[in-house]
């Protein structure tokens, strides 16, 4: 088929090689053959300079063809068909409009039926083929009516051009010197316009697309200095975007070249400025389509044809717009390079004052921090909240690993309550970090899926103490917990320690789509060595905030949160030498690493380690330490495939939800044991507001493992964990003894429905024997139900944000998003 066309394109280009085979081939009657043939050729060459309509209608053509394909398939799912997909009910309409076309009857009724049961009765079912045949043939030609509605929206006066064209004469085929015709515009010079159009016109689509993505970023997310991405989206994208437009100019001017016709700049500026804005447009609004709304599942054929269809027509919209303006006189200056740059600096000052002026106006005061403690607080401990990222209870030599990975965060220990059984709720950041500040579940806060923010009703633990007089502040290292997912509720000062970013990118650059596309190209195909502040700050640098911050509260009351990243991949050798693993370079490494990237998470545990004795022997030279209430603990584990799997937010396996729980008491009570009760994260928050005599909020669904009113908590019967998250939807409950799991059907990772575990007998969860045990999955899956019914019972509203791409970026070097 292919062939065939490219024979007629052939034929229609350049009619005079027709005559030239003619006179080759031994035919018979060749006289009589040779002038109806010649006849036909010389129809042909009236339109030898006429090449761009020719494939206007060749394109047309295409259209109408699949979307009266698509409307087989669309009719298809209309009438339930089963197992169609767009190319095979494609491939079986194409035969069937063939038939129709050459078949004897009335508009083919009945060939088509008896050509779609042939073709595709065995796939689809005889009937429903039949059916479909028929219903999608009039829905596809019952679509050509819509042309009556631009005859009728036509405006007054209307009258249609026609192309008159004269007799042609004979073209004559190519001379013994293989000479071709002259030509009016040499071949360089057409090759020259093409390229020139297509840098000048990818330089303003980029330009124009950058700052059409921003302002639309700028609407939903007007927050402090996300504005500069006015600035900085036409600087990033219009040199990308000239080179992928001359690439094209140069590509299809060698084209035009060979192919004859005389380019007009105005005509091809604007071709190349829709063409490349209309495609980009079409990549981005797809890109955010799966990720924002379909929670990155795949996005049906059909909405994809839908959306194609749409952009084709903003394509044309703006190709005609552009083509009229760019083709009068006093904008044809445009197409020129110092028109051209002229209005891209005019955009570029015009977002840069923009950008200025609106970070200027909302620049917020820095607080105020407190110079004596209130009364109030006088016998209150300052406290540290610490959360390291990913951090595995087994890891830990307090916790009986073997290899000695954590000798300050032991010593802290020595002087602390090591919980032995710390459950958390959920296995990903967002919502395990939601509920550790918040002491719900997550289908109570509603922090569970990348969008999601922590809704305003939510009470934390940053708001119940600084109603009582503390000073709360706070440093996260992981973009799902940043403050514009609002996770600073609370804090007087609650700081996101962003990363450094490539291509001299500020913060504002990351929301970028075009961004994000050269940094995964930089990643996966260009940089073979990685370094820990492309994907967040290290230890030292938290260290350097935090100590900032504690010297100015030394002599007052404060609450800190503080986030260590390093046990969180990316994983880096220490001392740094730009040897890394990545989630997103490797998503899925070969069974063979899981040694060697255990021993490069131990090296980082130990590097993070070192960080927290610097900062406990801080606390010390500053005398606060014995009197401070130190919680250390982790929001999730991470898995090195013991599951048959890697990294973490899809299973709830205890490699990924058994964490640490070291909590120092002021006055060194309790120093040195081991609490064996079995808690859970959304146990902390209310422990720490016992301690404070603060009465924990009502919302919260935690219980003080410390005490409440003289009564100690006897621990949690059962611990109940979920999760929802990459289309793996998953509960547990763990009792101190067994441990249930359901997952959904047909889940990416591959987890089993229902799963029992005997964690005395195996505690590395590798026998289901929930077969064997109906009675016991019977009632705990009961006991899970009303777990799942009390935590979606007391639900507050969802809330979520659009991802800017400047979070999108750094999910994606942390693994969240491919």
């Amino acid at each position: 088929a292919v062939a065939i066309i490219l024979a007629f394109f052939l034929a229609l280009f350049y009619p005079g090689i027709i005559q030239f085979f003619i006179g080759l081939l031994p035919l018979p009657a060749k006289g009589k053959i040779r002038s109806y043939i010649e006849r036909v050729n010389h129809s042909a060459a009236a339109y030898k300079h006429k090449k761009g309509l020719l494939l206007t209608c060749a394109f047309f053509a295409f259209f109408g063809h699949f979307t009266t394909a698509a409307m087989y398939f669309f009719t298809a799912l209309a009438v339930g068909v089963v197992g169609a997909s767009f190319w095979m009910v494609t491939f079986g309409s194409s035969i069937q409009i063939f038939a129709t076309l050459i078949s004897p009857t009335m508009a083919g009724e009945g060939a088509r039926e008896i050509v779609q049961a042939l073709v595709l009765g065995r796939h689809l079912g005889h009937s429903q083929a039949i059916l479909s045949a028929a219903l999608g043939f009039w829905a596809a030609e019952a679509m050509t009516l819509s042309g009556a509605f631009f005859l009728w929206a036509r405006r007054g006066g209307y009258k249609p051009k026609f192309l008159h064209l004269e007799k042609a004469a004979p073209v004559p085929g190519p001379t013994a010197a293989g000479e071709a015709p002259a030509e009016k515009m040499s071949r360089w010079s057409k090759l020259a316009v093409h390229f020139k159009s297509g840098l000048l016109g990818g330089l303003m689509a980029g330009a124009t697309l950058g700052i059409a993505e921003a302002v639309v970023i700028v609407i939903t997310q007007p927050q402090l200095a996300e504005w500069w991405v006015l600035f900085y989206a036409p600087i990033l994208y219009a040199p990308i975007y000239a080179a992928v437009g001359a690439g094209l100019g140069l590509g299809w001017g060698i084209l035009s070249a060979l192919l004859g016709g005389r380019p007009k700049p105005g005509r091809c500026y604007a071709t190349y400025w829709a063409g490349i804005f209309s495609m980009i447009a079409f990549i981005i609004t797809r890109f955010r389509i799966i990720r924002d709304v379909l929670m990155e599942r795949p996005l049906a054929m059909p909405l994809q044809l839908l959306m194609l269809l749409l952009f084709l027509a903003l394509f044309l919209l703006l190709w005609a717009l552009l083509r009229r303006l760019l083709e009068r006189p006093p904008w044809r200056r445009l197409t020129g390079i110092g028109g051209t740059i002229a209005v891209f600096l005019i955009l570029l000052a015009a977002a840069g004052l923009v950008s200025g002026g609106h970070w200027l106006a909302t620049r917020p005061p820095r607080p105020e921090t407190p110079e004596t403690i209130p009364a109030m607080l006088q016998d209150k401990p300052n406290t540290v909240l610490i959360m390291i990222d990913a951090l595995r209870a087994d890891r830990l030599h307090c916790y009986g690993y073997g290899p000695q990975t954590s000798p300050h965060i032991d010593a802290l220990a020595a002087d602390a309550i090591r919980f032995e059984t710390c459950i958390t709720q959920s296995s990903w950041t967002k919502p395990s970090t939601a509920s550790l500040l918040t002491a719900m579940y997550p289908s109570s806060h509603q922090a569970i899926y990348k969008p999601d923010m922590l809704p305003d009703p939510v009470v934390s633990i940053a708001e119940m103490l600084g109603g009582e007089g503390y000073f709360c502040f706070g440093f996260a290292n992981n973009a799902n917990i940043t403050p514009m997912f609002n996770y600073g509720q609370g804090f007087d000062h609650y700081g996101y320690l962003r990363p450094d970013y490539f291509f001299f990118s500020p913060e504002s650059g990351f929301q970028l789509t075009g961004y994000n596309q050269l940094r995964l190209i930089r990643e996966r195909f260009v940089s073979k060595k990685k370094y820990v502040q492309h994907y967040y700050q290290d230890a030292r640098v938290v260290n350097k905030n935090v100590i900032s911050w504690l010297e100015r509260l030394r002599r007052g009351r404060f609450f800190t949160f503080i986030h260590y990243m390093e046990t969180h991949d990316p994983y880096f050798v220490h001392p740094y030498n730009g040897e890394g693993y990545a989630r997103v370079s490797m998503p899925s490494p070969d069974p063979g690493m899981a040694g060697r990237l255990s021993e490069v998470y131990d090296g980082e545990l130990r590097y993070v380690d070192e960080a927290v004795g610097q900062l406990c022997d801080w606390l010390k030279e500053a005398g606060l330490y014995d009197q401070t209430l130190i919680v250390l603990t982790a929001d999730h584990g991470q898995e090195f495939y013991e599951h048959g799997g890697w990294w973490h937010g899809t299973t709830l396996y205890e490699e990924q939800i058994h964490v640490p729980l070291l909590v120092k008491l002021p006055g060194g009570e309790g120093a040195g044991s081991v609490d064996r009760r079995m808690v859970r994260t959304i146990d902390i928050a209310p422990a720490i507001l016992t301690l404070a005599g603060i009465p924990p909020h009502p919302s919260m669904q935690g219980k003080s493992f410390l005490g409440t009113m003289g009564q100690e908590w006897a621990g949690a019967e059962d611990v109940f964990s979920e999760e929802d998250h990459e289309g793996n939807v998953v509960y547990s409950l763990r009792t101190p003894t067994w441990k249930l799991t359901q997952a959904n059907r047909n889940n990416p990772r591959g987890l089993p429905p229902v799963a029992l575990f005997h964690l005395d007998e195996d505690p590395g969860e590798t026998e289901n024997l929930a077969a064997r045990r109906d009675d016991l999955v019977e009632l705990m899956a009961a006991r899970l139900e009303e777990r799942k019914a009390l935590a979606r019972g007391e639900a507050v509203p969802r809330q979520e944000r659009e991802i800017d791409e400047a979070t999108m970026e750094r999910l994606r070097s942390l693994g969240y998003v491919e």
